[in-house]
């Protein structure tokens, strides 16, 4: 059986990616488009923004599973 943070670790990691994925996907889709330049700025700002997601996300998971439900 896989420890608990080690499949955290792993899903983290994937769902990361893949956001990442698609930023830089959208990056290099705006090189196609007149008058869009891609930048490596906004492809660090995709990225922070997934994290910053992902990390208020199991932020909120967190805070849910130690308060009582009628809090939520």
């Amino acid at each position: 059986m896989t420890p608990p943070y080690s499949r955290f670790a792993s899903k983290l990691t994937i769902r990361l990616g893949l956001g990442s994925a698609y930023g830089a996907l959208l990056e290099l889709l705006q090189t196609v488009v007149p008058a869009r330049t891609a930048s490596f700025y906004d492809a660090a700002a995709n990225f922070s923004g997934v994290a910053v997601g992902l990390g208020l996300g199991f932020l909120k998971g967190w805070i849910a599973t130690r308060l009582p439900k009628r809090y939520y």
